[in-house]
């Protein structure tokens, strides 16, 4: 759980350092070409940079639009009707109207600063045009170049990693309620943790999924929500164990099939097999004696409830290979 933590700990100083030397190189690239409101450089990089791999690109060429349609707007309020603090209250006006109408709400703070240069200064020459153009590009440039080399989320490696330590996690869970079932020891099992640690790697791979462009982006989020469908069904598995007060054969027989799925979680493995047998098992139980008393019933009627979760459980994976297998790059996933 500490190197869990750790490494989240790890991701946000590194995030935190690529933002600081983004806007940092931006402050120094619009210094030292003598620009104008050098500070709008870094702003712009910053708030590029808080955006994923994908959302930059699509931002910065929004904002490079917008950028064209703030300059008309300046020239029109500024230079045209001009009435002192009433125009730049009129063009924020027709920049907000703008920017909703066209869903590009992201690019209003910086548009805005825009305007307050121009508010400011009442100069409409080539040269400040130039000026401000620069600070854009600088900006969402250095945004660019550094979401695409510095992007720490986008981690194939660590992807791989998640999924190897969550396999890990959720077979020693299943083991846990296979020893429950088969001698009754009441093992500890930590489900806020594992459920934390589901909901973590769901966010890593969503992340890892909008920073990486082609088909394989898709399949850690896939993955990981996949499991996290399982995980809403092993807890439910848990908490009818935990109303298991006897020691029958027939939880017995379901504590012995769980040791062997434990076996089975792994990530490409198919649960045709499982699947059958589980039906089996089912079939098996049903041909069984009748229970006698009320108090047996209601642990049979559990102990059925618990096989049809089970079969859940294995149908969410069928699904998702059945998915996998359908891809037009299966040599992705190999």
């Amino acid at each position: 759980m500490r190197k869990y933590t750790s490494a989240i700990q790890y991701n946000q100083f590194k995030n935190i350092l690529k933002f600081s030397l983004g806007a940092s190189i931006a402050l120094l690239i619009a210094q030292a070409l003598h620009l104008e409101n050098i500070g709008s450089a870094a702003i712009i990089a910053l708030l590029t940079m808080m955006t994923t791999r994908k959302e930059t690109i699509n931002l910065s060429i929004l904002r490079i639009i917008t950028f064209c349609v703030t300059i008309i707007l300046c020239y029109i309020f500024f230079n045209y009707f001009y009435l002192g603090f009433i125009s730049y209250g009129l063009f924020l006006l027709s920049l907000f109207i703008f920017s909703y109408l066209f869903k590009c709400e992201s690019s209003i703070s910086i548009n805005a600063v825009i305007g307050t240069h121009y508010y400011a200064g009442l100069n409409f020459t080539f040269e400040f045009l130039i000026n401000e153009f620069l600070l854009i590009i600088i900006g969402i440039t250095i945004a660019l170049i550094l979401n695409m080399i510095l992007n720490f989320e986008s981690n194939e490696d660590q992807m791989k990693e998640n999924i190897k330590h969550l396999e890990e996690q959720m077979q020693e869970c299943i083991d846990k309620l296979s020893d429950i079932l088969i001698s009754k020891n009441k093992e500890s099992i930590d489900i806020e943790a594992l459920e934390n640690r589901i909901n973590h790697y769901l966010e890593e791979s969503l992340s890892y999924k909008k920073n990486t462009f082609g088909v394989q982006s898709e399949y850690y989020y896939d993955y990981f929500y996949m499991r996290n469908n399982q995980f809403k069904i092993l807890k439910t598995i848990i908490r009818d164990i935990s109303h298991i007060q006897s020691h029958t054969i027939q939880s017995q027989l379901i504590g012995q099939y769980l040791k062997k799925l434990g076996e089975y979680i792994k990530e490409y493995n198919h649960p045709i097999d499982q699947i059958k047998n589980i039906e089996e098992l089912y079939n098996q139980i049903q041909g069984q004696e009748l229970p006698k008393s009320r108090d047996e019933f209601e642990e049979r009627a559990i102990l059925y409830h618990i096989v049809h979760d089970i079969k859940e459980f294995l149908y969410i994976k069928q699904d998702y290979i059945q998915m996998i297998e359908s891809c037009p790059f299966p040599n992705i996933y190999n």
